[in-house]
């Protein structure tokens, strides 16, 4: 059992569900875990923990190949005091074996709240999460989920919001087309662009 799960999410791949949740691990850090479900949720896999148990990691997303065996979770390290950065964990055989703590984009500065699809057409990753009052937007193959593309500015003025909405990011199933959403700060009331 878990103290002071505060968020979430889950997905579906491969025939698969895969369950994530951030909580409490000792009495001042968080882990991210996680659990499978290889018969629609009636049975589920003992959980994993996918990150350190000395850091404050939080805030997971999952997203799941649909036809395959790649699963990602992406969640925000509080790694240091001053530095929170978008880490993270890649399974390529539906979830058996996990290669953990890669770096989505670690720099000096703050990176968190990030969300991850995969577009149903192509298998791709897709990812966004705040930077610095910016919303970023990042794409890995599903052939190769540690090769993320550079990172793209997605909003035209430096006021994405950080408070309480992350910014999200959804597929078109025919296209592929990516569509991201953030809350921002531009006017006198927040408004989702």
């Amino acid at each position: 059992s878990f103290n002071w799960i505060s968020e979430m999410d889950i997905a579906f791949g491969g025939g698969n569900l895969y369950a994530v949740w951030d909580a409490l691990e000792t009495i001042t850090t968080y882990g991210v875990f996680l659990c499978r479900s290889t018969n629609l949720g009636f049975n589920w896999d003992p959980w994993v923990n996918l990150t350190p148990t000395d850091r404050n990691c939080s805030a997971p997303r999952v997203g799941a190949i649909q036809n395959g065996q790649q699963v990602t979770v992406v969640y925000q390290d509080a790694w240091d005091v001053d530095d929170i950065d978008v880490r993270y964990a890649s399974s390529e055989d539906a979830g058996g074996t996990w290669v953990k703590e890669y770096g989505l984009n670690c720099s000096y500065d703050n990176e968190r709240k990030p969300d991850i699809c995969v577009d149903p057409t192509l298998g791709d990753f897709q990812a966004v999460y705040w930077k610095e009052n910016d919303t970023i937007y990042s794409s890995a193959p599903y052939t190769n989920p540690t090769a993320w593309t550079p990172p793209l500015v997605i909003n035209d003025t430096n006021q994405t919001s950080q408070e309480n909405i992350p910014p999200t990011v959804a597929v078109h199933w025919i296209s592929g087309e990516a569509g991201v959403a953030w809350p921002d700060e531009r006017t006198a009331t927040d408004a989702i662009y």
